[in-house]
């Protein structure tokens, strides 16, 4: 932060900005970056690039210093609805904490353009309406399973041209309103029937049908934890309620600077043993495991940092953080809460649109898991053999044999204890040999680095992609971090990626950037009965 502070000091008489437009003040300080702020107050989330603090002149030329939000962008100077609505939502998120906060910093780094935003009254007004309205259709139905098609509650279709034509997402929009009462206000007339006809024809009624029963699923997966776990309980209730349901570690302090380790700072929160009953308190009661991902607030703000759990003693808990919560909240204490990530729901949802394009890959997968038609195998069978098979049985070859012939994916079924993962491993030997690459899954870490700790006899190379304090200690050599620890360059990072024909990660982790820029020969998903079918959907990519 101290590097962060000298820089911009100096930002203006730099040629980083190539047109300061209107904005005729001076950046002092960077206060915060990608700073988390949760705002109940107004039902908004948000995640601010730079909170700065400006000193400028009013037009009264009284001289003024205030803390501002600058959003960083990186295409053209377009000044957009969509850029203007994005500052001004973090302008009013920040206004809470800082009176001062009227205006935001909109910088396009491309063209170095800097300007200074101050959203009216309607604009506010408009905004909060349109964030109303939006969440009206999420939360005043809850959707409940039957035996009957499910309905969802949705906006009446709106018609513009250019907006709808090139919308990323009129395939899923146009699906669902296929599939809603709402369907017969499209008239031939509308605009938006055009489009409808368009973007979906390329589906099936089955595959409409199926993407609609699979988000109905999600949405009921959905509502159904959030009756028992919600995270409205972290603003509704005191923390010493919450601690007293057993959910929240209430009052810790921290005693010592973080260590930084990577680009993560090691914190250790102590109990307060000043606080009346604090003696009598214990960390280990609030039910929190190694690896649990937790929420760490103020009194004043929620949601100042997230982080992992490293260790937990009685009297302290170390986390795992992305920022030195100490040199930003020096004097403050701290709440930490459990925190149920809905990026499940999300990633499932993404995968669902995701099998309606219009792609060769997505038309497949379509074929193969909405259709069920049985995989291709190829016409010849040659006679395989390789040094990893000398000790398997004739089932075990069997299943070896059909995953090297079988063209779209093979399911290896067998009570435990009779040989699937020695099976399994041969055949990533055998597909290592032949110079093929693989991916390894599983629905947890430790499913993977079990799977991953069996190939290390056999100098079998690999990476290991995710979070190193969730990973075997046997396997931090073969991480991610570890394998590119000398890459200098963006080319060094590549070598080092593509040289592991071998990559080993959670499937929930599987939107890494590595893996949406790859594609393997092989997938091996291990224990797949835990994993739903969207998350396969993925893998298939």
């Amino acid at each position: 932060m101290s590097n962060n502070l000298s820089i911009t000091k100096m930002w203006k008489p730099m040629p980083l900005f190539q047109k300061w437009d209107n904005f005729g003040g001076t950046i002092e300080s960077v206060q915060d970056i990608e700073e988390n702020i949760w705002m109940p107050q107004l039902g908004l989330k948000g995640k601010v690039d730079v909170g700065v603090r400006v000193r400028k002149r009013t037009p009264g030329g009284v001289e003024v210093v205030k803390t501002i939000p600058m959003e960083l962008k990186t295409g053209r100077a377009t000044f957009s609805l969509e850029h203007r609505g994005q500052l001004t939502l973090y302008q009013m998120m920040m206004g809470e904490f800082h009176r001062d906060t009227e205006s935001g910093l909109l910088l396009y780094l491309r063209e170095g353009i800097l300007r200074e935003l101050q959203p009216t009254w309607n604009e506010v007004r408009d905004l909060i309406m349109m964030r109303n309205r939006f969440i009206g259709y999420l939360a005043s139905e809850k959707i409940y399973m039957n035996d009957e098609e499910p309905e969802f509650k949705l906006p009446e279709p709106i018609s513009h041209p250019t907006a709808c034509s090139s919308c990323p997402l009129n395939t899923i929009c146009s699906v669902f309103l296929l599939k809603s009462d709402q369907k017969d206000l499209v008239t031939p007339q509308h605009y938006l029937h055009k489009v409808l006809e368009k973007v979906t024809e390329h589906l099936s009624e089955m595959d409409a049908d199926y993407f609609i029963n699979w988000v109905h699923i999600v949405f009921y997966e959905h509502f159904h934890e959030h009756e028992t776990f919600s995270h409205e309980r972290i603003w509704t209730k005191t923390p010493e309620a919450r601690e007293v349901e057993g959910f929240t570690l209430a009052y810790l302090v921290i005693l010592t600077n973080p260590t930084l380790q990577g680009n993560r700072y090691v914190t250790e929160f102590h109990v307060d043993k000043s606080r009346p009953g604090g003696s009598k308190r214990d960390c280990l009661t609030a039910g929190f495991s190694l690896g649990d991902y937790l929420i760490v607030s103020t009194s004043q703000k929620i949601a100042v940092a997230t982080g992992t759990v490293l260790s937990i003693d009685p009297w302290s808990i170390c986390l795992s953080l992305e920022r030195d919560l100490r040199a930003l909240y020096r004097h403050e204490v701290f709440h930490i809460d459990r925190f149920e990530s809905k990026m499940s729901m999300t990633f499932n949802l993404t995968n669902l649109g995701a099998m309606l394009e219009n792609t060769e890959r997505s038309n497949e997968l379509r074929r193969l898991i909405v259709e069920k038609i049985p995989p291709k195998g190829s016409p010849e069978v040659q006679r395989i053999t390789h040094e990893a098979f000398w000790n398997l049985n004739d089932d075990q070859m069997d299943a070896i044999v059909k995953s090297v012939h079988l063209q779209e994916y093979m399911l290896l079924e067998g009570l435990p204890g009779t040989g699937k993962t020695e099976t399994i491993i041969a055949i990533v030997r055998y597909f290592h040999r032949q110079g093929k690459s693989v991916l390894i899954t599983s629905h947890t870490n430790a499913a993977v680095d079990n799977f991953l700790e069996r190939l290390i006899p056999f100098d079998v190379p690999f990476m290991r992609l995710g979070s190193v304090s969730r990973i075997s200690p046997k396997l931090h050599h073969y991480t991610e971090s570890f394998l590119t620890r000398e890459c200098s360059t963006v080319d060094d990072l590549d070598v080092a990626f593509y040289r592991c024909g071998i990559v080993g990660v959670t499937c929930m982790g599987c939107n890494h950037p590595l893996l949406i820029q790859r594609q393997f020969d092989l997938c091996i998903v291990d224990e797949a009965i835990f994993l739903t079918i969207t998350i396969q959907k993925s893998l298939g990519n």
